[in-house]
């Protein structure tokens, strides 16, 4: 009250840079959320990893994922808040899977050129070994 009434706390408020006002409320949000998915059960405490996810059905995922497309921001703020963190940890929750799909698709595609680069320096090496025989 004494900070309020001497006006020291409008400047230690003003004193903090809006980057890290922000920064503030994502943390707390991310918390919330946090606290949300552990709540549905989509997050579970891991002894090695703090956190893990749960167990989910992959056809209920989808479903989830389905579903969650559907909803626009004005229409999910109507929504309860343990609502509001269950679209968000399922739609987190699918883009893990589209990324491990991407690096899986991107790690063939380097194998795939590694292998096709072998074959054309192993034809080379026994063109050239050819070659120096016939000489």
């Amino acid at each position: 009250m004494i900070l309020t009434l001497n006006n020291i706390r409008s400047w230690i408020v003003d004193a903090i840079p809006v980057s890290i006002k922000n920064a503030i409320g994502a943390g707390i949000g991310l918390f919330i959320a946090l606290i949300g998915m552990q709540n549905s059960g989509i997050i579970v405490s891991n002894p090695s990893t703090l956190i893990s996810l749960g167990d989910i059905h992959p056809n209920l995922l989808k479903t989830l994922v389905r579903q969650t497309y559907r909803f626009t921001p004005f229409r999910v703020k109507r929504f309860s808040d343990k609502k509001r963190y269950a679209l968000l940890a399922i739609l987190v929750h699918q883009q893990k899977y589209w990324l491990t799909d991407m690096a899986v698709e991107m790690h063939d595609k380097i194998l795939m050129m590694m292998e096709s680069d072998a074959r054309k320096s192993a034809s080379a090496f026994l063109i050239e070994t050819i070659s120096q025989s016939f000489e």
